[in-house]
């Protein structure tokens, strides 16, 4: 595109910048006549960064460059103060005339957003103040309040003092109630209507994509990525990568395209920015077999789906978790205990147990009575200043946490040993923590009632797992 503007003698480019804030910073000094901004950028994305361009250059032009087409992302941003809206397989021609337009008449209309103005999802963007206007509850209010804040359900619930399902029920009446798929709240918008990435496909949340006889749904044939984005990367994308394909590998699935960590990484990028996320995110892919049959799998396609959602804090925490085992059932020492498997029936079981029995999470035995992980991630003790944790022999998942640090522990000087332990040993530990990919590590002060320290636990989170 830049080779093809060049040539063109009434256009000039002056700057480039890697992301929102530093095209802010340049703008302290410049004043380009239109900006040709990505939605998708690290640090600070287009979503946010176009008010702030608004606020402080109110003349320049903004021409808005996605992979999407939808409507309402169209109308959202025009809303916020984009002047004309490309998608990013645009030709170099329709770009060149979208600034010139832009530049001469202020806007530059084309088939997609005069679509989303024909079809009624451009509208006057509500005063902040519009929702007491439909009645809402006190309840609603707060809640309203709070998702403007960008907490996420669960912490809304624990704020409000209500379940997550109370939430979600709540955010359905919103929406309901105001008639709209998002709100203004100042500079954010609040979306009640999500999406998520089918075979590379953004779809809305609560779309059908399965059929009744779905393997993936009938007999939970699949696996999963749970994964921490930040700034537009995932967190050891490339570990989390190895083990999908490896777990696919096991499973004798194969993708039917072509697919990379990169397009993964972009494709769970444009999701983020799509439902409004800014900061840290989960990411989960969930891959399963295409097609239906009974228990023979005649074809390797598969198909995945991408969902994201926000987060809140994810670094170290001072309060340390209270654990117990889970009595009910063990898991497995064979060839797949290694996968994040789609039959996750343990551990959303043992996750219940743990909630009913006031717990931070379940410790899972395998089937020699042995520890294996918690219900959401990899366990970990120290003894005399060595840290150990069980192999993957003994039935846990190949977290990729365990795996960096097994990579950089000794690296960093610390003593390290795979061994297996029972409940008496793991009581006896001068510490207990456990890890994911999600937090990090955290530290166990109570396992059956013994209690712990944290000191090496937090020395590996300031030197280790925060630097990543």
């Amino acid at each position: 595109m830049k080779t093809a503007l060049a040539v063109k003698k009434d256009v000039e480019l002056i700057a480039e910048a890697d992301n929102g804030m530093q095209l802010l910073n340049l703008l302290k000094h410049l004043e380009p006549d239109v900006i040709l901004l990505d939605i998708q950028m690290p640090i600070m994305d287009g979503i946010q960064t176009l008010p702030e361009i608004r606020k402080d250059h109110p003349h320049v032009k903004v021409i808005i460059l996605s992979m999407h087409n939808d409507h309402s992302m169209i109308s959202k941003l025009m809303e916020i103060g984009a002047n004309s809206y490309l998608t990013k397989n645009s030709d170099s021609e329709t770009i060149y005339q979208a600034i010139k337009t832009c530049y001469e008449q202020e806007f530059f209309f084309n088939e997609l957003t005069n679509k989303a103005l024909l079809t009624g999802l451009r509208t006057k963007r509500p005063e902040i103040g519009a929702a007491q206007d439909v009645n809402l509850t006190e309840k609603e209010l707060t809640v309203l309040k709070l998702m403007c804040g960008e907490k996420t359900t669960k912490e809304i619930a624990d704020i409000v003092d209500i379940s997550p399902r109370t939430v979600e029920a709540i955010r359905d009446k919103l929406k309901t109630k105001t008639g709209a798929k998002f709100i203004y709240c100042g500079a954010i918008f609040v979306e009640f209507l999500m999406f998520l990435n089918f075979n590379g496909e953004v779809r809305e949340e609560g779309v059908a994509l399965l059929r009744a006889d779905n393997r993936g749904f009938r007999y939970g044939d699949g696996l999963f990525e749970t994964m921490l984005v930040r700034q537009g990367k995932v967190r050891l994308g490339g570990h989390h990568f190895e083990r999908l394909v490896g777990g696919m590998g096991l499973l004798r699935m194969a993708f039917p395209r072509p697919f990379g960590l990169d397009m993964l990484e972009g494709q769970i990028g444009e999701l983020c920015a799509r439902n409004g996320h800014i900061g840290d995110c989960r990411a989960r892919l969930t891959v399963f077999r295409s097609g239906g049959g009974l228990y023979n799998a005649p074809e390797p396609d598969a198909d995945y789906c991408i969902q994201v959602g926000a987060l809140g804090n994810v670094g170290w925490r001072d309060a340390g978790l209270v654990l117990d085992v889970f009595p009910d059932g063990r898991k497995a020492c064979d060839v797949f205990s290694g996968i994040k498997s789609n039959n996750y029936l343990l551990s959303t079981q043992a996750g219940m147990f743990a909630v009913e029995r006031r717990l931070d999470d379940s410790v899972l035995l395998n089937s020699y009575g042995r520890l294996a992980e918690t219900t959401v991630a990899n366990i970990w003790w120290v003894r005399e200043g060595r840290v150990y944790t069980p192999p993957l022999s003994e039935g846990c998942v190949a977290g990729v946490m365990r795996r960096y640090l097994l990579e950089m522990l000794p690296a960093a000087g610390y003593s390290v040993g795979e061994v297996s332990i029972g409940q008496d040993g793991l009581a006896a530990a001068d510490e207990v923590f456990i890890t994911n990919a999600i937090r990090g590590i955290q530290w166990v002060r109570n396992f059956r009632g013994s209690r712990f320290g944290c000191r090496i636990a937090a020395t590996i989170h300031e030197e280790i797992i925060s630097k990543i």
